[in-house]
């Protein structure tokens, strides 16, 4: 137990920080998270949002981070700061919208260096990983379709397909 802890520990002068990797391709994007609280890493997780046509990676960032940090029902502890590596966001604006709702002062940064750079880098990492596992399984999900319609002889693409459980 007592090694596992130690492999959670964070070397941080703050205890609570949130660190956001990114990664955007093909009209498909993932943000990992990491929770680090009370200079350990509570857990981590990957979100793959639905994204409009045309949209800007800046603009789905922003978009992303005030409804993650901003959803109310979800019951989330807004962290005192947030790393993350996208240059074209509106840090002043977010933070003070952020400070208004947690009530205390919220600081992201980027560009960061030493451990912290470290944390951006493993969660980057992270999320290029889940962009690319999400892909490769729409990849196999269409070539079962092609299979399919090979099987079956069809000459237009299955657009539609029902199942019924009669157990």
């Amino acid at each position: 137990l007592r090694k596992v802890q130690e492999q959670q520990w964070i070397n941080s002068d703050q205890s609570d920080v949130d660190v956001i990797g990114f990664c955007y391709e093909h009209g498909i994007a993932c943000f990992h998270l990491l929770f680090i609280r009370q200079g350990k890493v509570l857990g981590s997780r990957s979100y793959y949002p639905k994204i409009p046509k045309g949209t800007e990676s800046a603009e789905l960032y922003m978009a992303f981070l005030l409804q993650f940090y901003l959803n109310s029902a979800a019951g989330r502890q807004i962290p005192r700061q947030i790393l993350h590596d996208c240059d074209s966001l509106d840090q002043a604006a977010i933070e003070e919208v952020l400070k208004g709702e947690a009530g205390y002062k919220v600081s992201l940064y980027q560009n960061t260096r030493g451990e912290r750079a470290k944390l951006v880098a493993m969660a980057n990492k992270n999320a290029r990983i889940g962009l690319e596992s999400k892909l490769a399984q729409k990849g196999t999900q269409l070539q079962r379709l092609l299979a399919l319609e090979q099987a079956l002889d069809l000459d237009n693409k299955v657009a539609r397909m029902e199942c019924f459980d009669i157990s």
